[in-house]
């Protein structure tokens, strides 16, 4: 796995990543960085508000 250096990107906590696999965009955020981990949460997918972890699937 290539490691990404997240200020090098320029993103930070917050900042909102999308991206369409062909299945409707998903918007996720990111929600906490460290040096080697990324946390983030998805919070809608093809336009639709995602709000429970269940249905992130």
């Amino acid at each position: 796995m290539r490691r990404v250096d997240w200020r090098e990107n320029g993103w930070g906590i917050g900042t909102q990543l999308i991206d369409d696999a062909g299945l409707g965009a998903t918007v996720t955020c990111i929600t906490a960085l460290g040096t080697k981990v990324m946390l983030a949460r998805e919070i809608s997918h093809d336009g639709s508000p995602v709000t429970d972890c269940d249905e992130q699937a």
